[in-house]
């Protein structure tokens, strides 16, 4: 009997613990931790982080200090490949103890210590990515206004906190703990201002404690308030509208005191994982939920441990999984740091209220346009950020119909955005943009996007942490393999489009080009955009041979990334046009000898195009669509424009969204396609009595959209005393064409300028009344000169040379035949010294081009008052001028900048044959010398 009581009771106790067992994993939302791939070496007191779907390391510590930058990609299960060093791109000195923040585009790395012998430092490094996330460098930012080290830090929006910490110099004796809170937001170009000292400081100095965004407070949990004596207090500071935290208020403690735990945050779940606790790291892992109000509650024991005890190492979240890389036991035995890497599923999805009987809230729609749809002058011209100022570009007129559809929708918002960046750059910012300003309340949006946008939500959802929160998305004519029309951009810096891409990149490379640059430089270096446009499909044909975009000198690292559709599936629906001449293949040649001196053309220059009915105008069929039986797609017989703003394909965008269109006309739009442009470089403000409703107006910028032909009143106003340029572009269908004038402003001064606008036939110069203006110009453009030679030539020789020969054009401003002959000599002698080495070529470029225009002044005085000259004379001129220029295009063995000025030399060489046929012997002759004067300084740069 009484064994078989024993035997009741022990199997009742099995039973009991079994139910437990299962009790307290069914609510556990730490899932079991499992060992992934190693680290290359054992590691600890390094932070990670992940991005671009990949995990990172940065420095560290065992028995010695790490500089490594180390990586590894996060596989589909939740698993890491192996792990990578990459040599290039390791910390500028090794650091341990350090901070690390991740806004989903940069990093930036705060304070650290180095050894030996122990120091703190107050470094801040911007770590930036190549579109495939690997790290490509650092940068260094403004610095910590003390020296701190085993800090924490926050990211809240674009907000940085670092709080605490501690300073070491030269040893671990007379540490200084802080409980100082700094705060620095970073701007849109990923640079940080001054730091800021926040009002309310920690509730006591601490070091090695943990910082937590919970929304709408900050959470601070345990560390180290005296050397090495752990912590159990947890704190919640509300955030202010400025960005600043208000006072701490104490919230349930740990269970136990603990420093240098791995902390992950997923949804409104916060863990807590290992640390150091009283002298001993522990294995414990808890976690607590966070509260309507943004604190956390009781904290709960899970029963998934860590595999062993560990304390002071990196920890990532990525996808509701938790990683925690290498780390210590913080005892002195020869084992005690680690290279394993574990990983845990975190079970845990934010509750939807049904508490009320409110209704549920509908899902938010994101839309996003396309390509040249989005502009803010700030942000994509000065490199400043100004979020609040983005706008749909004048002009985009097709998506007036479907923000008519969404009119009086809260729950509708636009991502407008630098159209130029890599494609997965954007994406991290769209992702960003849902979590910080969309915010939803499920987690879930639905994404819009007309052509590029669409693109860029793709990729958003494809390779960004939770899949950029999307429930739907809906892609309308977007390249999904590539836009044809990318290639002469990349390779010929031709723009074939027109409406608003043609006006973005036609105003931005005209801002951004750099003397001597030729436009396919400048279209490279400021849009990186279209190579992630370049299709990854048959698409060129050379010598009748198809040639393969591998075979390509620049390719698409884009596409291939996005090739597995998995998480698109059955979540994504295509909207495509078809039945418009839409370009298929470019029939390509060898490049001309000036194409290939200049570096255009590497693959070929277009002869010819075939064109397709399956298309829009703009995008392919089979590139806006994906043969995927998962992805479904709709097809419209409609444009580019007709696809997003008739009836309907927004019918079905709406009936998609589960929304109804409003009633209402929703015609075919198209968009504008001609425009007028005023810009100015400071220090100027500009203004128009002429500007329309729809126009674009800031200072530095006026857009006006369908200009009539007319005059058009431009005020310039001096901010400051100084130089300014303006520029002045008229852009139409089939062409662009600017004109730049330079001044001296005075502050508080107006200056009222005349145009003539007739973008059909644009006048060469269209400034009115210009004589005054170009005298004061060619003074203005003399002092510049002279300004740049005094402050950037150091060698007094040079500069001496340099400015006599100023002078002597300043002295000959009357007599315009002998001052072009001085300007000839001042490009010939700046020529010869920067072929010698003795000049930057950035410099001479830029005198080169205010020389060029001081020569066009002299040739149109010149022309204003022309001498009596004989036809042999000018027949002499233009002859010598001539065969010179035909000898010299027979060898063409110049360098870039020889052939830049060989072309200006030939289309002066065309305008001095039209005078000759006209007769009008002195221009004629005026033109050959001066096309003598730029031949001589293509000899001297192809010697």
């Amino acid at each position: 009997m009484k064994t078989v009581k024993k035997s009741f009771f022990l199997l009742f106790g099995f039973f009991f613990l079994f139910i437990f067992a299962k009790i307290t994993f069914a609510s556990d939302y730490v899932g079991q931790w499992i060992l992934t791939s190693n680290l290359p070496f054992n590691l600890a007191n390094h932070p990670t982080t992940a991005i671009f779907n990949k995990l990172f390391t940065f420095g560290g510590s065992t028995s010695f200090v790490r500089s490594d930058s180390i990586s590894s990609s996060i596989l589909a299960d939740g698993s890491l490949f192996d792990w990578e060093t990459t040599t290039s791109t390791s910390l500028p000195v090794g650091l341990f103890w350090h901070s690390l923040v991740n806004n989903g585009v940069n990093i930036y790395i705060l304070g650290g210590t180095t050894y030996p012998p122990e120091n703190s430092v107050n470094n801040v490094l911007r770590g930036s990515f190549d579109p495939f996330g690997n790290i490509t460098g650092w940068t260094e930012m403004t610095p910590l206004p003390k020296r701190l080290s085993g800090g924490s830090a926050v990211l809240v929006g674009n907000t940085i906190y670092y709080s605490g910490g501690g300073t070491w110099s030269g040893g671990w004796g007379g540490l200084t703990l802080s409980n100082v809170i700094y705060i620095n937001k970073i701007d849109s170009s990923g640079n940080l201002g001054l730091w800021q000292t926040n009002p309310v400081n920690l509730p006591r100095p601490l070091v090695q404690h943990t910082l937590v965004e919970t929304g709408k407070k900050i959470v601070l949990i345990g560390g180290s308030y005296s050397p090495w004596s752990p912590s159990n207090e947890v704190y919640s500071a509300p955030i202010n509208p400025d960005g600043t935290l208000e006072s701490w208020t104490p919230l349930d403690s740990l269970k136990i005191p603990v420093r240098y735990p791995m902390v992950g945050k997923v949804g409104d779940l916060v863990i807590v994982a290992g640390g150091v606790s009283t002298s001993w790291a522990t294995d414990k892992v808890y976690y607590s939920l966070i509260n309507s109000d943004g604190d956390t509650g009781q904290w709960t024991l899970s029963a998934n441990k860590l595999p062993k005890i560990n304390c002071c190492t990196g920890s990532a979240v990525w996808n509701n999984t938790m990683y925690i890389t290498g780390g210590h036991n913080n005892t002195d035995s020869p084992n005690n740091y680690y290279d394993t890497v574990w990983y845990a599923k975190i079970n845990y999805t934010s509750p939807v209220p049904t508490s009320t009987p409110t209704p549920t809230p509908p899902t938010p729609v994101v839309f996003l346009p396309g390509l040249g749809g989005s502009i803010n002058f700030k942000e994509m011209f000065l490199g400043q950020s100004d979020p609040t100022k983005w706008k749909m570009t004048p002009g985009a007129n097709v998506y007036d119909n479907l923000l008519k559809a969404f009119e009086g929708n809260s729950n509708f918002y636009v991502f407008y955005y630098d159209w130029r960046k890599p494609v997965l750059e954007t994406a991290q910012k769209l992702n960003n943009y849902i979590h910080t300003t969309v915010n939803p309340w499920n987690n879930k949006v639905d994404l819009v996007g007309h052509s590029l946008g669409g693109l860029v939500a793709r990729t958003c959802v494809q390779k960004t942490e939770n899949n950029c929160y999307v429930n739907k998305l809906i892609t309308v004519g977007s390249p999904h393999f590539g836009a044809v029309d990318s290639y002469p951009a990349l390779e010929g810096g031709e723009i074939w489009r027109t409406g608003p891409i043609k006006l973005g990149y036609e105003l931005l490379v005209h801002y951004f080009q750099r003397p001597g640059e030729i436009r396919k430089e400048t279209i490279q270096r400021i849009a990186p955009v279209l190579k992630d446009l370049l299709p990854n499909f048959n698409y060129l044909t050379k010598n009748g041979i198809n040639l393969p975009p591998s075979d390509l000198s620049i390719k698409n690292s884009l596409l291939p990334e996005l090739q597995i559709l998995s998480s698109l599936e059955n979540k994504t629906k295509t909207i495509t046009g078809r039945g418009f001449n839409s370009i298929e293949k470019i029939i390509l040649t060898e490049p001309n000898w000036i194409d290939k001196l200049l570096g255009n053309w590497p693959d070929g220059k277009p002869t010819d195009k075939q064109f397709t009915l399956e298309g829009d105008t703009s995008v392919l069929v089979k590139s806006s669509s994906f043969t995927n039986p998962l992805i479904e797609n709709f097809t419209y017989d409609l444009d580019h424009g007709g696809i997003i703003s008739e009836k309907a394909p927004l019918s079905k965008i709406m009936e998609l969204l589960d929304l109804e269109l409003k009633a209402g006309t929703y015609d075919s739009l198209n968009d504008e396609e001609n425009f007028l442009v005023f810009f100015v470089h400071s220090p100027v403000k500009i203004s128009s009595p002429d500007t329309t409703p729809d126009s674009y107006t800031v200072d530095e910028l006026i857009i006006i959209p369908s200009p009539t032909n007319k005059n058009y009143t431009l005020n310039v106003e001096g901010t400051e005393n100084g130089f300014y340029s303006l520029s002045v572009g008229q852009i139409g269908t089939e062409s662009a064409s600017w004109q730049d004038y330079y001044g001296e402003a005075q502050i508080g001064k107006t200056q009222n300028f005349e145009f003539d606008i007739n973008i059909e036939n644009p006048p060469e110069d269209p400034l009115l009344n210009n004589q005054i203006f170009h005298s004061l110009e060619f003074d203005t453009l003399l002092n510049q000169c002279k300004n740049l030679t005094n402050s950037q030539i150091s060698n007094q020789k040079y500069k001496n040379i340099i400015l006599s020969l100023l002078n002597l054009i300043s002295k000959e401003k009357n007599n315009p035949e002998m001052a072009l002959n001085y300007v000839n000599l001042l490009r010939n002698t700046i020529a010869t010294l920067e072929k010698q080495g003795n000049l930057d070529s950035a410099l001479v470029n830029q005198l080169r081009k205010y020389s060029s225009k001081m020569a066009s002044y002299f040739e149109e005085k010149a022309f204003g008052n022309p001498k009596i000259t004989l036809k042999t004379q000018a027949d002499s001129y233009f002859n010598s001028a001539k065969t010179m220029l035909d000898q010299m295009e027979v060898l063409h063995n110049f360098s870039k900048t020889a052939t830049l000025i060989f072309l200006e030399a030939k289309e002066k060489l065309s305008e001095a044959q039209n005078y000759l046929n006209l007769e009008r012997y002195y221009q004629t002759k005026i033109l050959a010398k001066n096309i003598t004067g730029l031949l001589l300084e293509v000899k001297i740069l192809s010697r």
